[in-house]
């Protein structure tokens, strides 16, 4: 779990840096492409980085606020773009969505451990073939690449694996 939780800060802190970066370029055409249109870009990244609960040793971490405040920063951007709607409408849908991948995880769980054994897993407890970047669903919809087509994983139609760290998908 400690090292799943240092791999995920360091994703909070990269997702920052990406997104103070698209703030800095006079471009607000491209940041308007990259986080805008249906707003679910910066919406997936604020309900993952408010739905993570970290052990007392990180909590505190300097990584999850300033995350948190890109995050704000894109999304005043946003608001001036007039996107305000798209992105309150956004940011629910993510948090339900967050939300029910973690009940069917959960249910998965609970399912697994009634049955019997779990599938192989490699060293890093993901399941043989399956993403455990814990960033990967964040971007919008994990199986979805920008043109909006749906992705498969190499062993799956779709698939969604939980780590400790949290939700991943390929």
């Amino acid at each position: 779990r400690r090292l799943a939780e240092i791999e995920l800060l360091e994703q909070f802190g990269a997702a920052q840096g990406v997104m103070m970066g698209a703030l800095l370029e006079v471009d607000r055409p491209e940041l308007q492409r990259v986080f805008g249109g249906d707003c679910a870009r910066i919406s997936r990244t604020r309900a993952v980085v408010e739905a993570m609960h970290f052990s007392e040793e990180n909590a505190a971490d300097a990584r999850i606020d300033f995350c948190l405040g890109a995050c704000e920063s894109i999304e005043k951007v946003l608001q001036d773009l007039g996107l305000g709607a798209a992105l309150r409408q956004a940011q629910e849908e993510q948090r339900q969505k967050l939300l029910e991948e973690r009940q069917r995880e959960f249910s998965g769980l609970e399912a697994t451990s009634k049955s019997g054994p779990a599938k192989d897993k490699g060293d890093d407890g993901a399941e043989a073939g399956h993403s455990t970047d814990p960033m990967s669903t964040i971007g919008g919809d994990a199986n979805e690449d920008d043109s909006g087509g749906r992705k498969t994983c190499p062993s799956k139609a779709s698939c969604s694996q939980s780590t400790n760290a949290g939700t991943t998908a390929c």
